[in-house]
């Protein structure tokens, strides 16, 4: 539906036609646990569909939808995450993974810096708490994340972000990013932000024994969240 809205198809016209396609076996119905019906096209349907979109030359108009879409899916399941609802999204964000992956691939192919960060920095939470460090890594540390021209905010967020994929792995790196973070929030005077990538300092410095180090900018961090 939202893809195909500004295409003169209407939201009720959608269900009719996809159990036109499903009753002539174009449309595979996915059964799993989920209480929503799930459907994929066959294999070679896709490729053919595909290859004809991008002889219409249409192909980007239907990808950005696709991509806002799930930029706004992805930020409504991290709020979801730290509620009552988190199985719930945990399970509904890891059934959505190609589709996460295809909507952060073109939006870093395309060059749509702001939906990639949106999207890679709402999925940060995920991916850290599923254990996913390596794609995390991926995502997170990927261009538009050094990109000066993007929004100091969001580019602050993705950091916040990466630094919980990469401390098991590199807590001098872990470091450096989390204080980027700090600079870049401060730049764009996101305190919420500031007090988030104080805390990742205050994280990364105690795994390095630095404890004198992390004890202040924990006791900020804790101040800006209190002043909130």
């Amino acid at each position: 539906e939202a893809v195909t809205e500004s295409e003169g198809i209407q939201r009720w016209d959608v269900l009719d036609l996809v159990t036109r396609l499903v009753e002539k076996s174009m449309l595979v119905v996915d059964s799993d646990d989920s209480p929503k019906s799930r459907y994929r096209l066959l294999e070679t349907l896709r490729q053919y569909g595909m290859s004809r979109l991008i002889e219409s030359e249409t192909d980007q108009r239907f990808r950005r939808r696709h991509a806002v879409y799930f930029a706004d899916f992805a930020e409504s399941g991290d709020q979801q995450l730290r509620g009552p609802n988190q199985g719930e999204w945990f399970t509904a964000l890891g059934r959505e993974h190609d589709n996460l992956s295809g909507a952060l691939t073109w939006t870093l192919d395309a060059e749509e810096g702001e939906l990639f960060l949106r999207t890679a920095s709402a999925l940060g939470y995920f991916w850290g708490q599923k254990g996913l460090w390596e794609e995390g890594r991926h995502w997170l540390l990927a261009r538009p994340t050094t990109d000066e021209t993007q929004r100091a905010d969001l580019r602050a967020k993705a950091l916040i972000q990466a630094v919980t994929v990469i401390v098991p792995e590199d807590l001098d790196r872990a470091l450096e990013i989390a204080e980027l973070a700090r600079e870049l929030s401060q730049a764009a005077d996101e305190r919420r932000l500031t007090a988030l990538a104080l805390h990742a300092m205050g994280h990364a410095s105690i795994l390095m024994f630095l404890s004198d180090e992390a004890k202040p900018l924990l006791e900020e961090s804790i101040a800006i969240f209190r002043s909130l």
